[in-house]
């Protein structure tokens, strides 16, 4: 007996997973990540940020201490 809920596959083509949502191959990139000039800029931001973050936290703790 056959599901009649299920379409059959079309000639040739081979039966897809009935959990699987993709409808082809998946995408491979093989080229390495390239970092461009913002990239410096970004992580000396990023490290300021928690030194302040972290300066602040201190300010705060002594205060309440205080």
């Amino acid at each position: 007996m056959t599901d009649r809920s299920e379409p059959r596959p079309s000639e040739g083509e081979t039966p897809v997973d009935e959990q699987s949502e993709t409808v082809g191959d998946p995408y491979s990139d093989d080229d390495p990540p390239k970092r461009d000039a913002r990239a410096p800029v970004t992580w000396a931001l990023l490290i300021g940020l928690w030194l302040v973050l972290g300066v602040a936290l201190v300010v705060l703790a002594v205060s309440v201490l205080v």
